[in-house]
C-alpha cells in the first residue's frame, strides 16, 4: 500500500529525492563546516515536520525509502527517523482507547492536577522519580491527556533509538542496516504494545538500554541512567546487579556465564526468605515482596510464542559470545559486548525458570518485556558479527509493518481504523478522541 500510494505522487517523490540527495549525502555534509552541516540538518528538519503535519505516516515511510535507495549516509538523518517514527507512534496512541493499565494511568494524571508535588509523592511515594516526571506533565499549561500519552510514548521511544542508534553506529553496521533496524524495532508491534500500557517499566527499559549502550560505545559505565531507572519502575534492579558482571580473564565466556548462573538460585532463596527484613523499605522492600511471591498479580503463563522468543534470544545471545574479539572489531567492545549477551542469556533463564513456577509468573511477564529491549542490543552486535546476515533485515520490514497494522486493528487494543492511521494529517489524529 505504502509504495503504490509513493508511486502515484511520483514527481514529488523524485523532487523530494533529489532534495534530501543533495543535501543530506556524506560528501555534501563533509564538504561544509559544523555550523553550515547544522543550518542544513536543521532545514531538512523544518521542511519534513512541515510534511509530518500534513501526512504523519507518508512523511515518515518516505524518509526511510529515501535513506535506504539514495544512500544518505548522515547519521543525523538516522535521528531524524528515529524522531518522527516516534512522534507518529505517539499519535497512534493518542489515538487509543482507554482499557487496561491505561486507564490507572489516567487516573494518576488527573490525580497530579489536584494535588501539589510534595502531596502527590506521599501518595506515590513507590517510584519517585515517575511520578515527579508525571505531575510534570500534568501540570503544564497546555497538559491535556492526550499530550501525556503523546509524551510518553515518545520519550520512551527516542530514548531507546538513541540508544540502538548509537550501539549500530558503534558496531560500524552501514547506515542503511542501522535504519532498518531502528524502524524493525519501533514497528515491532509486541514491544509497541507496552508504550501505552506498561508506561513506567517502558521508560525504564528504555534507560536500561541506554545504559548498557553507552558502556558498549564509550567503555563507560554511567550508573546514573540505572539508578533513574529503578526509581522509575523497581523491576529495573536487576540490572543493577547484572551490570557488575565482569568477564573473567583466565577463563572462556562460557565458563563464565555458568559461574554467575550458579550466583541465581543462591540469591533468589536468600532474598525469598529474608523479605520479611526489608518490608518498610522503599523500593527494597517492594522489589522483594514481588521476589516472595507476596502481593504480586498471578498472570497467566507465557504463552507458546513467548518462550519460543526467549530461547530465541538465549541462542542469539550465545552464537555472539562464541565470536572472536576480531569479529567485534575491538576487545573493549567484546567485553563490554560479553556483559550484554550475558545479561540477556541470564534475563531469559530467569524468564523462562519463573514461568514454571506457581505465584511467579509475574516476574516471567515483567522481566519478558525486558527482552523486547535487549533485541535492540543483541541484534546490532550479532549482524557486525555476521555481516552478510544483516541483509535479512530488509525484507523483514513488509512483515513487521504489515503485523503492525495488523495488530493495531485485530489485536488486544483499539485503535483509529488502517485507512485512518495511514493517512488523516497530525491535527485529526490528535483530536481523535476528542
Amino acid at each position: 500500500m505504502l509504495f503504490a500510494t509513493l508511486s502515484k505522487i511520483g514527481p514529488v517523490r523524485n523532487g523530494m529525492s533529489q532534495f534530501v540527495q543533495r543535501f543530506m549525502h556524506s560528501n555534501t555534509l563533509e564538504n561544509n563546516g559544523p555550523l553550515v552541516r547544522s543550518l542544513i540538518l536543521s532545514g531538512v528538519f523544518l521542511f519534513f515536520l512541515l510534511l509530518f503535519f500534513v501526512q504523519p505516516f507518508l512523511t515518515f515511510s518516505f524518509l526511510v525509502v529515501v535513506s535506504l535507495i539514495e544512500r544518505v549516509k548522515s547519521p543525523g538523518f538516522i535521528y531524524m527517523i528515529a524522531f518522527f517514527g516516534s512522534c507518529y507512534l505517539g499519535l497512534v496512541n493518542v489515538t487509543k482507547f482507554p482499557d487496561g493499565d491505561l486507564v490507572k494511568y489516567l487516573e494518576w494524571y488527573a490525580s497530579a492536577q489536584e494535588f501539589s508535588l510534595p502531596a502527590f509523592l506521599a501518595i506515590f511515594s513507590r517510584e519517585p522519580a515517575y511520578y515527579i516526571y508525571l505531575h510534570t506533565i500534568a501540570n503544564l499549561p497546555f497538559a491535556s491527556e492526550r499530550f501525556f500519552v503523546f509524551a510518553s510514548t515518545v520519550v520512551g521511544y527516542l530514548i531507546f533509538m538513541f540508544a540502538v542508534i548509537r550501539a549500530s553506529l558503534s558496531l560500524r553496521l552501514s547506515v542503511r542496516v542501522v535504519v532498518c533496524i531502528a524502524v524493525a524495532l519501533m514497528f515491532f508491534a509486541p514491544l509497541f504494545s507496552l508504550s501505552a500500557h506498561l508506561m513506567r517499566q517502558f521508560i525504564a527499559a528504555s534507560l536500561v538500554i541506554l545504559f548498557f549502550s553507552e558502556s558498549l560505545l564509550l567503555g563507560r559505565r554511567y550508573w546514573w541512567m540505572l539508578i533513574v531507572a529503578i526509581l522509575v519502575h523497581y523491576s529495573a534492579i536487576l540490572f543493577l546487579l547484572l551490570a557488575m558482571m565482569k568477564k573473567p580473564d583466565r577463563a572462556s565466556s562460557g565458563i563464565g556465564v555458568f559461574s554467575y548462573f550458579s550466583v541465581l538460585p543462591i540469591l533468589y532463596f536468600l532474598s525469598n526468605s529474608t523479605a520479611s527484613l526489608f518490608a518498610d523499605m522503599p523500593v527494597l522492600g517492594f522489589v522483594f515482596s514481588r521476589v516472595a511471591a507476596e502481593g504480586g498479580a498471578e498472570l497467566e503463563h507465557l504463552s507458546h510464542v513467548a518462550i519460543f522468543f526467549a530461547v530465541a534470544m538465549i541462542t542469539l545471545s550465545i552464537t555472539n559470545l562464541k565470536a572472536s574479539p576480531c569479529r567485534m572489531g575491538s576487545m573493549s567492545l567484546f567485553n563490554h559486548g560479553w556483559r550484554i549477551n550475558t545479561t540477556a542469556i541470564i534475563l531469559g533463564v530467569i524468564v523462562l525458570v519463573s514461568n514454571l513456577l506457581e505465584g511467579a509468573t509475574e516476574i516471567a511477564t515483567r522481566f519478558y518485556f525486558y527482552m523486547y529491549f535487549l533485541l535492540g542490543l543483541v541484534l546490532p552486535i550479532f549482524f557486525s558479527i555476521h555481516r552478510r546476515l544483516a541483509k535479512l533485515i530488509f525484507p523483514s520490514l513488509g512483515l513487521l509493518f504489515a503485523f503492525f497494522f495488523y495488530n493495531s486493528q485485530f489485536g488486544a487494543w483499539r485503535y483509529a481504523s488502517l485507512n485512518e492511521l495511514l493517512f488523516l494529517p497530525a491535527w485529526e489524529l490528535w483530536c481523535y478522541r476528542v
